[in-house]
C-alpha cells in the first residue's frame, strides 16, 4: 500500500468510534495486524453463533446483518467495524453478517491484537473505554427503540379499544332499532 494511501486509511479509521483517541502511530500499529480479504455478494462474514476470532473494518462495499429467520435488521456501509464486541468479550458471534455487494475489509485477528493491547496499556486502556462508549451508546438507542416500540403499541392498543367501543356503540344503536 502506498504512503499516501495508507495515511488517508489510518485518517478514515481514526474516525471510526472504535479508534477515538488513538494516536496515528497506535492506529498503525493495528492496521499493520490486518490482512486486507475481499468478499463476494451472497459471503457469510460472520456466521452467526460462531466463535469470534477478528474483528473486520469494512473499507468498500455493503453488508447485511441478519436475523436468524433471514430478516435484514441493519445495512453497513464503509467505513466501519464489524465484530468488534466478539473481539473483545470472546462471546461467539450474536449476529449473522452477510455480504450485499462486493466488499473489502481489513481484518484484525484476535491473538495478534490482544498482544498488542497487552504491549500498550494506553491503547488498551482507550480501547476499552472506546468499547465501553459504544456499548453505552447501543444501550440508549435500544432503550430508545423500545421505549418508541411501546408508545407505538399502546397507541394501537387505544385505536383498537376505541374502535371497539365504536363497534358497540353500533350494536347498541341498531338493536334499539
Amino acid at each position: 500500500m502506498s504512503s499516501v494511501k495508507n495515511k488517508m486509511l489510518i485518517q478514515s479509521l481514526m474516525k471510526l468510534p472504535i479508534f477515538a483517541g488513538l494516536s496515528a502511530a497506535q492506529t498503525q500499529q493495528i492496521v499493520a495486524l490486518c490482512a486486507l480479504q475481499t468478499f463476494k455478494p451472497g459471503d457469510v462474514m460472520c456466521k452467526l453463533g460462531s466463535i469470534s476470532e477478528d474483528m473486520h473494518i469494512l473499507i468498500a462495499g455493503e453488508l447485511g446483518v441478519m436475523s436468524p429467520d433471514d430478516i435484514c435488521l441493519a445495512t453497513l456501509h464503509p467505513v466501519t467495524t464489524v465484530g468488534e464486541m466478539g473481539l473483545m468479550t470472546h462471546q461467539r458471534r450474536s449476529a449473522q453478517v452477510e455480504v450485499f455487494q462486493a466488499s473489502k475489509a481489513l481484518v484484525v485477528p484476535r491473538a495478534p491484537f490482544e498482544k498488542l493491547l497487552d504491549a500498550d496499556s494506553g491503547l488498551k486502556l482507550q480501547f476499552y473505554q472506546n468499547i465501553i462508549g459504544i456499548l453505552s451508546g447501543k444501550i440508549v438507542n435500544d432503550n430508545v427503540r423500545l421505549r418508541d416500540h411501546l408508545l407505538g403499541r399502546l397507541k394501537l392498543e387505544r385505536s383498537i379499544q376505541e374502535l371497539r367501543n365504536k363497534f358497540d356503540l353500533s350494536l347498541d344503536m341498531l338493536e334499539e332499532l
